[in-house]
């Protein structure tokens, strides 16, 4: 049976909901969530008018006290298991660009979007 190694205590980005996780090569599954500290009845990014997809990320630290992308709280999770691991994206549909260049660094081997 694989066990779950990390796990947030954060609650829900009210924006979008993102989970990634990375499978070690040693079986075992880190997860990674871009869950917050600090939970706003309304994103704070929707609420601003002319708000525009991958815009005012700052806010989303800011104001709601996240920690990071799901993809790198992923990573962080696993350490130095992420090398050759394989990660799964669920919620989102695209990895940004700084994610992407952390999954490079940290030798993410695969990069599946469920």
């Amino acid at each position: 049976m694989m066990q779950v190694l990390a796990r947030t205590e954060y609650s829900r980005c009210k924006g979008r909901h993102v989970v990634a996780v990375l499978v070690g090569l040693n079986g075992e599954l880190y997860l990674g969530t871009n869950g917050v500290e600090h939970p706003q009845p309304v994103c704070p990014r929707r609420a601003q008018s002319g708000y525009a997809r991958g815009e005012d990320w700052g806010l989303c630290r800011s104001v709601c006290g996240q920690q990071g992308h799901a993809e790198a709280m992923a990573v962080q999770a696993a350490g130095q298991h992420a090398h050759g691991g394989t990660l799964l994206l669920f919620g989102h549909d695209t990895i940004c660009p700084d994610c992407m260049a952390l999954l490079e660094q940290a030798q993410v081997e695969r990069c599946i979007i469920m």
